[in-house]
């Protein structure tokens, strides 16, 4: 993570980050977050959303929102340029410590079961499986199941 910045996400990254997304569009499909959902997001209250920066061009972001006890993270998504440096970790490291600074329970989230690598990284930082939701992604014209994972914090 040599010279990258995490900050929190604020509404004038909204564009940014629409345009990161529309860059790796192959990656989100139909999946992109449009500015204003972007802007909603960060102005609830206890939501978490954070972008990582590299000599000032956005690199990745995450975003989760507060759900009773829980935060469910939405995405983590770092640039492929970007990848493999320890962004994503980091994210998920400033979660955890927000979650535990909010009292939030656990952290929630879904992931394709073909995402090895997300799989991958979040085993890594101590979620389980914790579900499987059938079918629930349509990707290329056919159906794929979404894990359900979770952190106990």
């Amino acid at each position: 993570m040599k010279n990258h910045e995490i900050k929190d996400m604020l509404c004038q990254h909204s564009r940014d980050i629409y345009i990161l997304q529309i860059n790796n569009r192959l990656e989100f499909g139909k999946n992109i977050w449009s500015e204003s959902e972007i802007d909603n997001i960060v102005k609830e209250k206890n939501s978490f959303c954070k972008v990582s920066y590299f000599k000032n061009r956005i690199t990745g972001f995450c975003i989760l929102s507060s759900s009773d006890d829980a935060l469910e993270l939405y995405i983590i998504f770092v640039d492929p340029d970007f990848r493999n440096l320890g962004i994503a970790k980091s994210f998920l490291f400033q979660a955890k410590e927000y979650a535990k600074k909010k009292f939030f329970k656990k952290i929630l989230l879904e992931v394709n079961e073909n995402n090895i690598k997300a799989i991958s990284l979040y085993k890594k930082q101590d979620f389980f499986f914790s579900g499987k939701r059938k079918n629930y992604y349509y990707i290329k014209k056919k159906f794929i199941d979404a894990f359900l994972m979770q952190l106990t914090i």
